[in-house]
């Protein structure tokens, strides 16, 4: 595919490269702010052509690479497209690139894990007391009846509506139940929340014994499975801001390894991953060991 620039633009396009170019000539972080059709994948593409031209034997002969985070895949494959293959150039999402610099860290990301479950606890704890029939309810009693497998099969196989078959089918498994089924979504929500209190109980002792399962980043689902010590997008970027800015030593290496950093599409950057590179920025420029730009 060929791309090309509005001869009525290519003066003032030229001139704001020039910038770009004397910024990244300085390790000197910017933000290029640019409304949509300005060209700043275009801008994108020439920056990384520049350190290419200017830097590209250095960072070959340090092991070092330009890191071009995206927002999507669909980015990602059009910035691979305009560059071509090198491998002076990782271009990738800010998942995929957080995970495969944070995944060898299995005790930084455990530490995480256990601080996570404590705060769900505590979530659930309040979920649990504000339930109407939870005053009524003795958890440990409750726990041996739902925490079944069979039980579990039926309250999940039925739907919750209409309420009086769901009742039914649950008082004819166990009459145990026909107490407390006066309200389907209070019950219903009761008996979620301390399954999963329990479950969650059971992963946070297994990690204070040291008998943790590895953390594993599920990047297909958006959603923690904490207890099967799997998590999401989001978590994902809340561990790393966490582990990052709190380990110079992983800064460093980050900074070492990724002496430029092009955020694309930075209005769209979750804030764990600006505080991310804000904390790698910082430890690194009284140095001028990296150069972090942004486009916007």
């Amino acid at each position: 595919m060929t791309y090309t620039i509005s001869p009525e633009n290519e003066q003032l396009e030229l001139a704001i490269q020039q910038k770009i170019n004397e910024c990244l000539d300085h390790f000197e972080s910017f933000c290029f702010d640019a409304g949509a059709g300005a060209g700043k994948t275009y801008a994108l593409q020439k920056s990384i052509e520049h350190i290419l031209k200017t830097k590209g034997e250095n960072l070959k002969l340090k092991n070092q690479k330009i890191l071009c985070i995206t927002y999507t895949n669909v980015a990602k494959d059009e910035i691979l497209d305009r560059l071509g293959k090198n491998s002076s150039v990782m271009v990738s999402t800010i998942h995929e690139f957080l995970w495969g610099f944070i995944a060898i860290q299995q005790e930084l990301l455990t530490e995480e894990h256990k601080n996570k479950i404590i705060d769900e606890l505590d979530v659930l704890d309040q979920k649990i007391n504000g339930n109407p029939l939870s005053s009524n309810v003795n958890q440990k009693d409750l726990l041996e009846h739902i925490c079944d497998e069979d039980f579990l099969k039926v309250f999940y196989g039925i739907p919750s509506s209409p309420a009086k078959k769901f009742k039914e089918v649950i008082i004819d498994y166990d009459d145990y139940f026909i107490l407390y089924l006066s309200n389907v979504n209070n019950f219903s929500s009761l008996v979620k929340n301390v399954c999963k209190k329990h479950k969650l109980k059971e992963t946070l002792e297994e990690i204070e014994n040291n008998r943790s399962g590895k953390i594993i980043y599920n990047p297909i689902r958006n959603r923690d499975k904490l207890e099967n010590y799997v998590i999401s997008h989001d978590t994902l970027l809340f561990y790393c801001k966490n582990i990052i800015t709190s380990h110079d030593l992983l800064k460093r290496l980050f900074s070492d390894r990724y002496p430029y950093i092009l955020v694309d599409e930075y209005q769209d950057t979750d804030e764990n991953v600006v505080a991310i590179v804000d904390s790698v920025r910082e430890h690194s420029n009284p140095k001028k060991k990296l150069c972090s730009r942004i486009f916007w």
